[in-house]
């Protein structure tokens, strides 16, 4: 008699992301940029990354206040 052996490396149904309007968009002003389209400087084409990375942070710290604030209310009850 023979085992078949099935080998999973994770979630069969997990799909990625995929690609942002972010990162679409820093794509188009990379390419407009070299392609010397446009005469912005590197911290203009950089905008959509500076945005993201702020929102990311943003989104971190709301996140540890709500924690903190739960977590001091909790130990007062």
């Amino acid at each position: 008699m023979s085992k078949d052996y099935k080998i999973s490396t994770g979630n069969a149904n997990a799909s990625s992301g995929g690609i942002g309007a972010l990162s679409v968009l820093q794509i188009i002003f990379i390419v407009l940029k070299v392609l010397k389209m446009v005469s912005w400087s590197w911290w203009a084409v950089f905008i959509p990354t500076f945005i993201g990375l702020g929102l990311s942070v943003l989104l971190w710290l709301i996140a540890m206040i709500v924690i903190i604030v739960a977590y001091t209310k909790e130990r007062k009850s």
